[in-house]
């Protein structure tokens, strides 16, 4: 939800920085910081190794998205249980999903989905939902940054789901480079901004 912001800021101050964002399928979260291959990750925990830092970013909860000109959610107010049984899903894949609150809720409620189509990066729900009578659950804060611009509708889940807390975490040893320190910065700078997307 900051990425754009980000990129933004360091093209104009830091034209010679140069970002490679990975996706968390299919990647080692933990060993890919801890041998450095990563300079700086977000998390939905703390990290609890010794070698890696985390501060508090911001709390986010799920939404499900459809299209507003949805023919049967386009004009509802209110997204069921029922509704999430019965309507066809785009997800990511389980094991992303299963870091989610959502996940845990609706397994324990013993709802059986419809996932037509797996994808591998969250980004990628808002598009296909846009387009197609599919519905996905995704961030409230990353939907909202395009549903206006894709005309999407955002509903509440239909359970009762804790907040999510996102982390920063870097290896301890970057705590005290210039360069990371003013990357942690700018991140932190630029999280304030994002939570004002909040209802």
């Amino acid at each position: 939800i900051i990425l754009n912001d980000l990129l933004q800021r360091t093209l104009q101050q830091s034209p010679g920085i140069r970002f490679d964002v990975q996706s968390l399928y299919g990647s080692d979260f933990n060993q890919s910081l801890l041998s450095k291959t990563v300079d700086l990750g977000f998390f939905v925990l703390p990290s609890q190794d010794d070698q890696l830092n985390s501060t508090y970013l911001i709390d986010d909860e799920a939404c499900i998205a459809v299209r507003a000109d949805h023919p049967v959610y386009g004009k509802r107010n209110a997204f069921t249980l029922e509704d999430m049984g019965e309507v066809g899903l785009v997800s990511v894949v389980a094991e992303i999903r299963a870091l989610t609150h959502l996940e845990h809720e609706l397994r324990a409620s013993q709802v059986q989905r419809r996932i037509i189509s797996i994808v591998t990066r969250m980004w990628s729900i808002p598009y296909i939902v846009a387009k197609t009578d599919l519905a996905g659950a995704m961030p409230r804060r990353m939907a909202e940054t395009v549903a206006d611009d894709l005309k999407l509708k955002l509903f509440k889940p239909p359970i009762n789901r804790p907040i999510h807390q996102w982390y920063m975490v870097w290896h301890k040893d970057n705590d005290d480079d210039p360069a990371h320190q003013w990357l942690r910065a700018q991140v932190m700078e630029l999280v304030p901004a994002a939570s004002e997307l909040e209802d």
